[in-house]
């Protein structure tokens, strides 16, 4: 198969011509040049294929367009779903690996209702997560702010205590201010480290989202079909992220703790003004999506429904 960046016409290359490829034909698995298209069109062959632009073929995922009509093993056209072995079967599959099988002909599953609408619920879960990210970065960005609020308060009442006593207390302010300062710059790290891998997956959900809209858009019936299968565990996997991140605590609120010695007057006893800690309440943030009302909605493809 051509690559996707540069894509010939596959009856001219038979002739030795390069000639770039203006169509795709996923039947065939082959580009072809506008003049070569007429013919294909015309053929009787060929003339009932559903053929693509190039550009919309380059669209669609690696992984979803290098989905072939044919089996690689027995070079036979693709006719049925193993629903047991999760994998497409052409006739001598078949008769070799699955009689015993559940087997789903391929020609009523691409043309069930349910495919796009399981296309629809993984855009609107992809959609949801999205809100979820941009919700999960601005309460971490509204807690650092919490963070320096409280620093500042912290400092300006060691600064006025620090103001009622003598110099003994220049050793022991410097120490506090720096315990504040390693609080602060250990839980902003800790907090940049989420926001970091966050975005990561932010970045991942526009990926899938852009995805998901060119297979549906542009793939094949079995493209779409299959490459929903692929889609959907990649969401999975987002999903799963997405929860852990309540589940490990990463989202649970930190607060900056400052318990000034009980015996602060009798400064000559002293060994220190105070103690820095980061304390966490529950988080405040709720998350949108709800995998199980989510696996209710997707349809479940079975000789039942067919």
């Amino acid at each position: 198969m051509a690559s996707a960046d540069e894509i010939f016409c596959g009856v001219c290359e038979t002739q030795h011509v390069a000639r770039d490829a203006t169509f795709w034909c996923p039947e065939c698995v082959d580009g072809l040049c506008s003049s070569c298209e007429n013919l294909h069109r015309a053929s009787k062959a060929s003339k009932n294929h559903e053929v693509t632009s190039v550009n919309n073929y380059q669209q669609i995922q690696h992984t979803i367009a290098s989905i072939n009509q044919y089996c690689p093993g027995h070079e036979k056209k693709y006719e049925h779903y193993c629903s047991q072995h999760k994998t497409l079967c052409c006739p001598l599959c078949i008769t070799t690996n699955h009689k015993k099988c559940d087997l789903l002909a391929i020609d009523e599953i691409v043309n069930m209702p349910m495919i796009f609408a399981l296309f629809d619920i993984m855009e609107q879960s992809l959609e949801e997560m999205k809100v979820d990210i941009e919700g999960i970065v601005e309460d971490r960005r509204q807690n650092l702010r919490k963070i320096q609020q409280q620093r500042q308060r912290f400092q300006t009442n060691i600064k006025e205590i620090r103001e009622k006593i003598n110099k003994h207390l220049d050793k022991l302010e410097n120490e506090i201010q720096q315990d504040i300062q390693a609080a602060e710059q250990k839980v902003q790290s800790q907090i940049e480290r989420l926001l970091s891998k966050v975005s990561d997956h932010g970045k991942s959900l526009d990926e899938l989202k852009k995805n998901i809209f060119a297979t549906k858009s542009f793939a094949t019936d079995l493209q779409i079909f299959f490459g929903g299968k692929m889609f959907e565990a990649e969401i999975q996997k987002e999903e799963k992220f997405m929860q852990s991140l309540i589940e490990d605590g990463s989202l649970q609120q930190i607060n900056l703790e400052c318990k000034i010695a009980d015996k602060v007057s009798d400064i000559l006893s002293m060994t220190e003004i105070g103690e820095i800690s980061a304390i966490t309440n529950l988080t405040t943030i709720t998350l949108t999506i709800d995998r199980e009302q989510a696996q209710q909605m997707i349809p479940k493809i079975s000789k039942k429904s067919m």
